[in-house]
């Protein structure tokens, strides 16, 4: 598809694969990925912050939370290469 560089119209190039952006299951089944995608990254979140939560209870764990905020911190605020440091904040 990406080679036909905009040669060709979506449906000739879809229909190679079998597909129709024309019917309404196209876009239930890409419409379905994409909430796939969600519930995994939401599970993902709340499997995160249960372990955030169980690492904050011990002096060990909340220094490295200490430490991973105030990294976090630091990268939000400056873009890094291999040669210099631009603080854009």
């Amino acid at each position: 598809m990406l080679k036909a560089g905009g040669s060709k119209h979506h449906s000739e190039l879809l229909a190679t694969f079998g597909l129709d952006a024309g019917k309404r299951e196209f876009w239930q089944k890409g419409l379905k990925v994409i909430e796939t995608m969600i519930d995994e990254l939401e599970a993902l979140e709340r499997r995160s912050l249960a372990l955030l939560e169980a690492l904050s209870r011990h002096a060990l764990g909340a220094r490295v939370i200490a430490r991973m905020r105030a990294h976090r911190r630091h990268r939000q605020g400056s873009i890094n290469t291999s040669c210099i440091s631009i603080d854009y904040r």
